[in-house]
């Protein structure tokens, strides 16, 4: 696994929606990709604002990358998740590195994890993610699967997302 230089000044975040894509760069031009990880006892979920959180549920696994990030980096993921705002908060996790080993970084959970339909763009983008970062084919077509669900809402709100965000959160 990569070493972060600085690492006294750095934080370990997991990445399992937008953030699992190229795209975090962008955001987070300091980021160092410390591989894939594993949340566990987490399962994935797209939300009634159609993004992605993950909520508890023992025996389950969320795959994910693992990030090592600056201050400055913390502080715009942190802009980017809306902390601010209310939509999601970040708790500190056990996970677990490609090579089995286990460490302690920052998860995001929307704070209102009711499940919805995904925007389809948004599935789309993390969907080929996970393709790229090679993640296990059974946890893809779990993530192909949430585009399939009818989940009896007539419209799924996406609260300000969309006009914080633009059309891609």
């Amino acid at each position: 696994m990569p070493q972060p230089s600085d690492s006294a000044e750095r934080q370990l975040n997991f990445g399992y929606g937008a953030n699992l894509d190229a795209s975090v760069y962008s955001r987070c031009p300091d980021a160092i990709d410390m591989g894939n990880a594993i949340l566990p006892d987490h399962r994935w979920l797209a939300t009634a604002a159609g993004v992605a959180t993950v909520v508890p549920q023992p025996g389950s696994l969320v795959h994910g990358v693992l990030l090592s990030l600056s201050a400055r980096d913390q502080d715009s993921l942190d802009r980017f998740e809306a902390l601010d705002l209310g939509f999601y908060r970040r708790e500190r996790h056990e996970l677990i590195t490609a090579a089995g080993g286990r460490v302690r970084g920052w998860v995001y959970f929307a704070n209102q994890p009711e499940p919805g339909q995904p925007i389809p763009h948004y599935l789309t983008a993390v969907v080929e993610a996970a393709r790229q970062r090679g993640l296990p084919a059974d946890y893809i077509a779990e993530l192909e699967a949430w585009g399939r669900l009818n989940t009896g809402s007539v419209a799924s709100p996406r609260p300000h997302w969309e006009e914080i965000f633009g059309a891609r959160p």
